[in-house]
């Protein structure tokens, strides 16, 4: 057998054609489609984009807690393999920065008075809109700007940011515990969150 005998009959692991094995092809039937390393990837081989789901408040001041008190309860709600990532914190502002760092999506989870509302009514808006929303949040102060900054960096700062503020009844007592009225919203409050978090990503 010559060299380039045993060059046509070589075959490739785990692939068998005809045409790879020197064999005719059956009549009237032709040789299978050439395998491509360029295909195109569809939608559902892209990665989920990651999203990150930020509770802000203070576990110490009665209502403030709204934000920490619905990602922990949230955290136990969400699919095993999820591209949702769930953290708390007491910062606010710039001070988020390296918290957001590397997320492609983020919902931020805080109380709000704005005394134009029930308490346990939610107000969902971009980061950018803020200044809109009256009364506001201390955890509020800074968060376009931080983000804008982020992108002057040329940090993987997220390019969609939305906030999930609840009105609260009484984020200023020192004391640990919801307020009784947010208490007995909390369970619509959480399903709400949940059905928000599963349809961002």
């Amino acid at each position: 057998m010559t060299t380039g005998d045993q060059h046509d009959k070589a075959q490739l692991p785990g692939i068998s054609s005809p045409a790879l094995s020197g064999a005719s092809p059956p009549p009237g039937d032709s040789p299978g489609p050439q395998l491509d390393s360029q295909l195109p990837i569809s939608n559902s081989q892209l990665p989920s984009p990651r999203l990150l789901v930020l509770g802000l408040g203070n576990d110490l001041l009665r209502d403030d807690s709204i934000g920490l008190s619905l990602t922990q309860a949230l955290s136990g709600r969400l699919p095993a393999g999820s591209n949702i990532t769930i953290l708390q914190s007491l910062e606010a502002g710039l001070a988020l920065l390296d918290i957001v760092a590397g997320y492609d999506q983020l919902i931020i989870v805080d109380a709000v008075q704005t005394g134009h509302a029930q308490p346990g009514c939610v107000h969902e808006l971009e980061v950018d809109q803020l200044p809109l929303l009256p009364g506001g949040s201390p955890h509020f102060l800074g968060l376009a700007e931080m983000l804008a900054l982020g992108r002057e960096l040329h940090l993987p700062v997220p390019l969609k940011a939305r906030v999930f503020a609840v009105e609260v009844e009484d984020p200023y007592t020192l004391e640990q515990g919801l307020t009784p009225t947010l208490s007995a919203a909390f369970p619509s409050l959480l399903s709400l969150l949940e059905q928000r978090t599963l349809t961002t990503t």
